[in-house]
C-alpha cells in the first residue's frame, strides 16, 4: 500500500494532465450525443404501428419529431375540458 501511495504522490502532478488529455481525445474522437443514424422507434416497432404514426403526428403538429422518451404535457389552470 505504501508503495502505491508513494507512486501516486510521485505522479502527483502528471495525472491531472492525463484526465485532460483523456477528455479532449474523447472528445475529439467519439461521436457527439444525439448523432444516430435512426430515431429510437425505427428499431423497437413496425413502421406502419401506433407508435410510428403517433410520432409523425407529433412531426407534423411541432414541426420535429418527439422520441418515445418526450412527454407533451396540457395544462389549464381553470381545468380541462372533460373530452381532453
Amino acid at each position: 500500500m505504501r508503495r502505491v501511495a508513494a507512486l501516486l504522490v510521485g505522479l502527483r502532478a502528471v495525472i491531472p494532465v492525463v484526465w485532460v488529455a483523456l477528455a479532449v481525445l474523447v472528445t475529439v474522437t467519439l461521436p457527439a450525443l444525439g448523432t444516430a443514424g435512426s430515431a429510437p422507434l425505427d428499431d423497437l416497432v413496425a413502421q406502419e404501428g401506433d407508435a410510428a404514426t403517433a410520432q409523425q403526428q407529433a412531426t407534423e403538429r411541432f414541426g420535429f419529431p418527439l422520441y418515445t422518451d418526450t412527454v407533451v404535457v396540457a395544462h389549464d389552470p381553470r381545468g380541462l375540458p372533460e373530452g381532453a
